[in-house]
């Protein structure tokens, strides 16, 4: 995999573009390095360092525009430039000397000097090459991006390879044979595996799209990465986010922050959100970038109960809502179709009409009903009887954290265990990819904006107040501030994945082959600038929650002030009296004396 990666490093755009460049540098500062030398007689190292001085002006200013498209401005990137240029220059002619004075030992010194300022050549394009891509016109920390670069390319790490999932064959919008091969960076493999594959995902499946989600089928159950056994898996593109990976990080703070469901006693192994692992796709060979390999929410995964194969009796149930509509519950429709695999913006996921002849929507519908149609005291009194609240506290703070504009209602799942003995549904989360300021919200991605959380159910239990969900609520953040939602570790979540995919260089290939595409409307995908973003995003966006939304309660009631001054003072605190007449305070309120 090293050599394979090394192969790739060398034979992209970008260095094609750097040897185009480094041709013309290396006809003007060969000639006068030689003819300085030979010709009018200067040292050998006035003679090298010549090449340099008159080639670097040009090299800057056609690397920086041409070659790697570097927007900067000002006096950095040219101090990084020239910093480079002298390192790769004493360590390539540093080297090149003693090695031919070694190896040509037989011959006179100007052999030897000669041959060593031509190897001298080669080893400074090389090191210039790494130099100015990933440190003078990339990065701001030299001492870093070596570092960065020496794990990358010499394996000298395993930890920080993504593993590589190669998938093979013609894929579209319905399931077509395939070929799976995932190889694990200790050299490890799983080859060949026989499954269907097509595309996914709603406005992100839409035609024009590029960076396509995929749906695998395997033939046989398959289990990757510590997670579940199953045959069924989902490879998310993260098309439309600058950071690729939110969704999947939102994900894993679900999973960290929220309670359990109400069932848990029965099912301790059941979770409302899926796991995954990030991985770098080939498809036929071709690169296509960063993906998460994730598991489904399904029954499965939320061990709901499976219905009575004998008796066709529903327990458990699924449902995904795609849209708006009566997700947000302020209405309900009269009636309901079982035999259909749909209902208002609602699909069923389990039990699907593929098992049996009808479905079940009854229970969800009783839920929104009541929600949209009951009183007031109805509510407040049964509220708990429909949906699990300590779990809708959290999704409450789950929205407020991420600012999940596109989870509000709509891109989540709701189930219910067993309808038979439990009518309570509970929320599981799903397409998160829409939070921490995603950039397409516009005005809404503010850090400081005000987010309306418009479901008819939380509305009714904050307006209600219902068993002290507001005091649950704060408490419960403040509770979760000391730990998974404190600002240093959300913004940990973030930088931990940003260091991965660039310690591996899967941050650059991302970049490099998705920037300024149309699934992102045209933008740059700059990992770097979206981790700074994100970083300074969770810094504004927690401090406006904690003095805005759920601020901190300190239990003080009923305060009093006892002071009470008479006196009468004018604008410059001097003691006045009644037959004043102007601007004056008294008992600290500005009054008018007439």
């Amino acid at each position: 995999m090293m050599v394979k990666r090394i192969i790739q490093l060398f034979t992209d755009p970008t260095f094609i573009k750097f040897v185009m460049v480094g041709v013309i540098n290396t006809i003007v500062g060969t000639t006068i390095m030689f003819v300085f030398y030979n010709l009018i007689g200067l040292s050998y190292w006035v003679s090298s360092a010549s090449n340099y001085f008159f080639g670097s002006i040009c090299s800057y200013i056609l690397n920086k525009h041409f070659t790697f498209h570097n927007t900067e401005h000002g006096w950095k990137p040219l101090m990084r430039f020239t910093l480079n240029i002298l390192i790769c220059y004493l360590l390539a002619y540093g080297i090149a000397k003693p090695v031919m004075h070694w190896i040509l030992t037989d011959y006179s010194v100007v052999i030897q000097e000669n041959v060593s300022m031509a190897l001298g050549m080669c080893l400074f394009i090389v090191f210039n090459y790494l130099g100015q891509r990933f440190f003078a016109f990339k990065q701001k920390n030299l001492v870093c991006i070596l570092f960065i670069y020496f794990i990358s390319i010499s394996g000298f790490s395993q930890n920080n390879q993504l593993p590589i999932l190669k998938l093979t064959g013609e894929f579209g919008y319905e399931y077509q044979e395939g070929t799976v091969t995932l190889l694990m960076p200790d050299g490890t493999s799983k080859g060949n595996l026989e499954a269907k594959i097509k595309w996914r995902g709603g406005t992100t499946n839409a035609e024009g799209k590029h960076k396509r989600n995929y749906k695998i089928k395997f033939t046989e159950d398959q289990q990757f990465f510590h997670m579940r056994t199953d045959n069924n898996w989902i490879l998310d593109a993260g098309q439309a986010d600058l950071f690729r990976l939110r969704n999947r990080i939102a994900t894993e703070l679900w999973n960290d922050i929220a309670n359990k469901p109400y069932f848990a006693d029965k099912e301790p192994d059941a979770l409302t959100g899926v796991r995954g692992k990030v991985v770098e796709v080939y498809l036929n060979d071709e690169y296509r970038g960063i993906y998460s390999l994730t598991e489904c929410i399904d029954r499965k995964q939320l061990k709901l109960k499976k219905f009575d194969k004998k008796t066709g009796e529903i327990h458990g149930g699924l449902w995904k809502s795609e849209s708006y509509g009566s997700s947000l519950m302020w209405d309900c429709p009269d009636s309901y179709d079982n035999k259909s695999e749909t209902w208002d913006v609602f699909e069923v996921k389990y039990p699907e009409l593929d098992d049996l002849p009808e479905t079940d929507y009854s229970t969800l519908w009783n839920a929104i009903n009541f929600v949209a149609n009951c009183s007031d005291d109805d509510f407040t009194q049964h509220v708990k009887e429909y949906f699990d609240i300590p779990v809708i506290i959290d999704y409450y703070i789950f929205l407020y954290t991420l600012n999940a504009f596109d989870n509000i209602g709509k891109n989540m799942y709701w189930a219910v265990y067993n309808k038979t003995e439990d009518k309570k549904i509970t929320p599981a989360v799903w397409d998160l990819d829409g939070t921490v300021g995603a950039k397409w919200f516009e005005n809404w991605a503010a850090p400081e904006y005000k987010m309306n959380i418009n479901l008819n159910l939380i509305v009714r239990l904050n307006n209600l107040n219902v068993d002290n969900f507001n005091e649950k609520a704060n408490n419960r953040y403040h509770e979760l501030r000391k730990s998974f939602l404190s600002t240093e570790n959300l913004i940990k979540r973030y930088q931990d994945y940003y260091n991965l995919i660039k310690l591996s260089g899967a941050a650059q290939r991302e970049e490099e082959k998705w920037s300024g595409d149309s699934d992102v409307n045209g933008e740059e995908i700059n990992f770097d600038k979206e981790i700074a973003y994100i970083t300074d995003w969770i810094t504004q966006h927690m401090t406006y929650l904690d003095d805005n939304i759920f601020p901190y309660d300190t239990k003080i009631r009923n305060i009093s002030i006892a002071y009470k001054d008479s006196k009468i003072y004018n604008l410059q605190g001097q003691n006045v009296y009644s037959n004043y007449k102007g601007f004056c305070i008294r008992d600290r309120k500005k009054i008018i004396m007439k």
